[in-house]
């Protein structure tokens, strides 16, 4: 009856470690996730700062064609560069060009440290499910030992 009584412990304990390894294993699937979506998140980070610029560059572009477009009217309706309201209209499409820009490159910046602040997010989460598998784990093992003691004295 004793080798049946040790044996039933041993395999008891083989149980228990085995489920703590799973439990450390899971964190670590969950970790790994975690840190798989975290290094997307950063590569999208990037994309919108590059989108961003991509859209600066091509409002600023349009703020260039438009005055182009201003002085060749001005000029074909006989005013001329010097002109009082062809000198207010073209630093009125200049400065609200330039503000298209500038909004366009914060707009990308905002995105980006979203993607950033996530990826950050996603990185703690990882770091917490795998810091609570071992804490899981080494409870299921106190628990499994604790059990025996009380059972087997």
């Amino acid at each position: 009856m004793a080798g049946l009584s040790t044996l039933a412990t041993i395999a008891s304990l083989a149980a228990t470690a085995v489920s703590a390894v799973g439990t450390i294993a899971a964190g670590r699937a969950q970790k790994q996730a975690a840190d798989h979506r975290a290094a997307q998140l950063e590569v999208e980070a990037k994309q919108e700062q590059a989108k961003a610029q991509q859209d600066a560059l091509a409002l600023d572009r349009k703020k260039r064609l438009e005055l182009s477009r201003l002085q060749a009217r001005a000029a074909a309706s006989g005013f001329g560069a010097a002109d009082p309201t062809v000198l207010d209209l073209t630093g009125e499409v200049a400065q609200y060009g330039t503000l298209d820009q500038q909004l366009a490159r914060y707009g990308g910046e905002v995105r980006a440290e979203d993607r950033r602040a996530s990826a950050a997010g996603a990185r703690a989460q990882g770091a917490a499910a795998l810091r609570n598998s071992y804490f899981n784990a080494a409870g299921t093992i106190l628990g499994g030992v604790s059990s025996m003691f009380r059972r087997y004295g």
